[in-house]
């Protein structure tokens, strides 16, 4: 048996912004490939489009914590920040090529995938998962080791 309260009904604008936002997450390939544009691209027009319209649906009410301004204050911004730096960081060492010439050192001086692979498996354990894989993807290129790789 549980203690929680029966769920209650979605309301009509609830439901609304619901499926706006599936379909705006479904119509993500489709906005990429029509425009020729990058998909976080088509992700953060989806979004706008969406916070829109709930600033429309709440247009007359005041203080309301259904907007987003006020959802966005409830927000870890510490940590949003911390992730952006990470990624920040990865994307100027992938720029600058030094991810690349670090994936060249690898492969000349270890002998096969799997010591490369063990090596970033024990530099996980000293180093935050995140910008690993990051720097990871940087140095070596999915066009070259596909999703299923070993390496991965």
């Amino acid at each position: 048996e549980s203690n929680l309260p029966p769920p209650s009904p979605l309301a009509t604008r609830g439901v609304v912004v619901f499926w706006t936002g599936i379909a705006s997450l479904l119509a993500v390939p489709v906005f990429s490939e029509l425009t020729g544009l990058p998909p976080y691209i088509a992700m953060l027009t989806g979004l706008g489009a969406i916070w829109t319209m709930t600033d429309i649906i709440h247009l007359g009410e005041e203080d309301s914590e259904m907007k987003v301004p006020a959802a966005l204050s409830k927000l870890d911004t510490s940590g949003i920040l911390f992730f952006l730096g990470i990624l920040m960081s990865i994307g100027v060492l992938d720029k600058s090529g030094l991810l690349k010439e670090l994936a060249v050192f690898l492969n000349e001086n270890l002998p096969s995938q799997d010591i490369i692979a063990t090596v970033i498996g024990i530099a996980s354990a000293l180093i935050d998962n995140v910008p690993l894989v990051a720097a990871t993807m940087g140095m070596y290129d999915l066009s070259e080791f596909g999703t299923d790789d070993k390496l991965w």
